[in-house]
């Protein structure tokens, strides 16, 4: 799963959040969180979760904690 929250109308140097939760062959699951703005980009969070669920737990706590910080969920990246 890939979220894409921005903060205004999508330009090249605007500020994203993007949340990627990706699940393994062997049924655990990484959690990682980006930041980028006027063109770099870092990590801010990079966890690995023994479980699908435990993963997709972290990732729904990660996106309602951006949505309450006013960031928008795009939703043509789902």
């Amino acid at each position: 799963m890939m979220y894409l929250f921005l903060k205004e109308v999508p330009v090249p140097d605007a500020p994203y959040q993007l949340l990627f939760i990706m699940i393994t062959a062997s049924g655990s699951g990484w959690v990682t969180l980006y930041a980028g703005d006027k063109g770099q980009m870092l990590v801010l969070e990079q966890n690995e979760f023994p479980t699908i669920e435990e993963a997709i737990g972290r990732g729904d706590e990660i996106r309602e904690k951006l949505q309450k910080n006013g960031w928008e969920r795009c939703r043509a990246t789902h």
